[in-house]
């Protein structure tokens, strides 16, 4: 337990993510309402620490008709992700790619471990390769500039050593190990590739314990991730079910996050 406060403290967890927004997703599947818009000060202008995505805010359409609305427009609507080198759609041989896909953008701890031992199953169709998302606490701030050098060079040669699926992960954040803001190492490095013209030829996975609320996974598939892992999340639901006494399984209580994520995800898609 202390090991997690750690945790959650360095990804700056608070008592109201865990009131209002892990405990009710977890009961309930439901993306909780808050006010329509958002009526806190804009983080810049904030004398507290804020996380990279506050910085970010969803654009509301300024217009009377109405939206795709993702519940009576499932046809149209999907949280399908590829995960994996993109062909050439408009090549001849655009059908003969494996593609990697799963039904939503949230993994478990469990498909995260099967997408890293996948290139075991499927020979060589898929390789994965981890990039190590934190830098050396001693360093301290000048060191995140140099350590996002460090990741986007490391992910060029992945990229070019023939990995396909690259996991841009922070688990090793410890007291000696700061986590580089996941939003900021996943569009460091999808950025990157694009200006090195590589970005097709990879999918990129992040295994963060940043993200916990539905705009967090927006913000992070805006910049180029096709999948999260949102360990620190399942975590800290575990410790919410044990301590409420909340009546349902494990695997339950992480079904019904993903549904709340999905959800949202998908609201503020359309």
């Amino acid at each position: 337990p202390d090991r997690l406060l750690d945790r959650q403290q360095a990804f700056g967890y608070n008592d109201e993510d865990q009131r209002f927004f892990l405990e009710p997703m977890a009961t309930s599947g439901d993306d909780p309402l808050g006010s329509m818009g958002h009526d806190t000060p804009i983080a810049v202008l904030s004398k507290r620490p804020k996380l990279l995505y506050e910085y970010f805010k969803q654009n509301f359409a300024q217009v009377t008709n109405p939206p795709i609305d993702p519940i009576r427009e499932e046809l149209v609507m999907s949280l399908v992700s590829m995960i994996g080198p993109r062909p050439n759609l408009l090549g001849h041989d655009a059908g003969a790619h494996k593609r990697l896909e799963v039904s939503q953008p949230v993994l478990t701890n469990a498909d995260l471990a099967k997408i890293r031992s996948i290139s075991t199953l499927l020979d060589g169709a898929f390789r994965t390769a981890t990039l190590d998302a934190t830098w050396a606490a001693e360093e301290g701030e000048a060191g995140l500039e140099r350590a996002l050098e460090k990741l986007c060079a490391k992910a060029t040669d992945l990229v070019l050593a023939d990995n396909n699926i690259l996991i841009i992960s922070d688990r090793a954040v410890s007291a000696e190990r700061i986590p580089i803001p996941a939003a900021l190492a996943t569009a460091a490095v999808h950025h990157h590739l694009i200006r090195q013209g590589l970005r097709m030829q990879t999918g990129i996975v992040v295994e963060t314990g940043e993200a916990r609320e539905v705009h967090h996974f927006c913000v992070l598939a805006g910049y180029g991730a096709e999948a999260v892992n949102p360990y620190l999340a399942f975590e800290t639901l575990e410790q919410i079910r044990v301590d409420q006494g909340i009546a349902l399984k494990p695997y339950e209580v992480q079904k019904n996050y993903i549904k709340a994520i999905g959800k949202g995800v998908l609201k503020v898609m359309s």
